[in-house]
């Protein structure tokens, strides 16, 4: 007996039978993963996992792949930019936010307004040794008008918290209005402004004090900073209000307030 002439006729018996294994778990696999419409036609069904593919995607390829996604704002030396579809009332949607250490969505307001992009800003704000990344987005503008937003993320994309600094300055603030005088209750002080130094008193009385028509977040220090407004109406800006804020049981909260009056109100209003 020729025992090389029969192992080779061995040999392709089992590849034959290999092949035909294949196939049948081959066929078995794509039935199972179809599903039948009304008129009994098979529907393919995409059941591929991409936890599972044997190649990485970078998960800003993902964001990337929106044909009218464009570049908002961009910082080399940060190796920020931040991503979004631009929509017909002026404002993006869709926002991404690509980072060195991580890419998200960025959820928030921003206008399209170039003048207004986003401003990106990295620093240590937590105390944990590692720098934040603070992105200052600009929500609206107009006469009288100019708010932003705050996001920061840290180094692992999540966000901290951020108290609102629109619902802080009201509470520390209380006024009363009449025709004569303004009472403004604020940081345990009484003030007193009389309201024949303001233009239009009639309309004054009936608006009463505005804070946070203007609304800035930025960085100074290695704090956040927010300043607000204080006006009447819309034609006397008071001053302007600053808030500095401390990262405390987890969150960045409203520590610190500054309020500088402008002339002539700085002159006119009694303090008791």
């Amino acid at each position: 007996m020729n025992i090389k002439k029969n192992a080779t006729k061995w040999l392709m018996i089992t590849i034959i039978l290999c092949a035909l294994s294949l196939e049948t778990v081959s066929a078995s696999k794509f039935h199972s993963n179809q599903q039948v419409t009304e008129n009994g036609e098979p529907l393919m069904v995409n059941t591929v996992n991409i936890e599972q593919l044997d190649f990485p995607i970078a998960q800003s390829n993902l964001f990337n792949i929106m044909e009218d996604a464009k570049v908002i704002a961009s910082d080399p030396d940060l190796h920020i930019t931040i991503r979004g579809r631009e929509k017909s009332d002026g404002t993006y949607e869709n926002m991404s936010i690509h980072a060195p250490t991580f890419t998200g969505l960025l959820d928030g307001v921003q206008v399209v307004n170039p003048a207004y992009a986003p401003q990106l800003y990295s620093t240590d704000l937590d105390g944990d040794g590692e720098p934040e990344v603070i992105v200052v987005l600009t929500n609206g503008y107009g006469t009288g008008i100019d708010r932003t937003e705050v996001k920061v993320y840290r180094q692992d994309g999540t966000l901290i918290p951020v108290e609102d600094a629109q619902q802080s300055w009201n509470t520390s603030f209380q006024t009363q209005i009449n025709k004569q005088q303004m009472d403004i209750t604020w940081n345990q002080k009484q003030m007193i402004l009389p309201t024949s130094i303001l233009q239009d008193p009639t309309d004054s009385v009936a608006n009463g004090l505005q804070i946070g028509a203007v609304r800035q977040y930025k960085i100074e220090n290695g704090q956040l900073v927010v300043a607000g407004s204080v006006q009447v109406g819309m034609m006397n800006i008071l001053g302007e209000l600053t808030t500095v804020y401390q990262y405390q049981q987890g969150r960045l909260q409203a520590h610190s307030f500054q309020l500088e009056l402008d002339e002539p109100y700085r002159s006119a209003i009694q303090i008791k």
